[in-house]
């Protein structure tokens, strides 16, 4: 978690990497499930812990996918916004050899505007990859996308 101000406004960042969940079972019963549950819960009591006149963010790997249940649980018990929430792009880009059913969204930007605040919100998805290598398998340096989020 970073605090900073930007053009005199307070920001509070948090950067996250909750538990894989592998077999990709979102059963609650599931206990892999349940630790993504917990990991969301705590997550959301940091949020509503900052200040009202802060932006919150929180973003990173979360493992999850939006029909996911603890997708559901971090938005509706946090309040905060996934900035990319309409954008059907996948965040993650398995390795070779993985299977593409996991070529998904498991990464998210969620953030909370202070009260009283209108700025413009906008949000991309950008692959990291070394366009400069020879040999195909070489431009691909991470099975994860950037995420960026710019305030206007």
């Amino acid at each position: 978690m970073v605090s900073l101000k930007l053009d005199g406004e307070p920001f509070i960042i948090m950067n996250t990497h909750l538990q894989a969940n592998y077999l990709a079972d979102w059963r609650p019963s599931n206990s892999q499930t349940k630790i993504q549950l917990d990991q969301v819960s705590y997550l959301a009591e940091l949020a509503h812990g900052q200040p009202g006149d802060a932006w919150v963010v929180i973003c990173g790997d979360f493992n999850f996918p939006r029909q996911a249940p603890a997708y559901k649980h971090m938005v509706l018990q946090s309040g905060l916004i996934d900035a990319l929430v309409d954008d059907p792009r996948p965040t993650y880009q398995p390795f070779p050899l993985v299977s593409a059913k996991w070529q998904t969204c498991l990464d998210y930007i969620f953030y909370r505007r202070p009260v009283k605040v209108t700025s413009i919100i906008s949000a991309d998805i950008v692959p990291i990859v070394n366009n400069s290598a020879r040999w195909s398998f070489q431009r691909f340096l991470t099975d994860h996308h950037a995420l960026t989020l710019t305030v206007h």
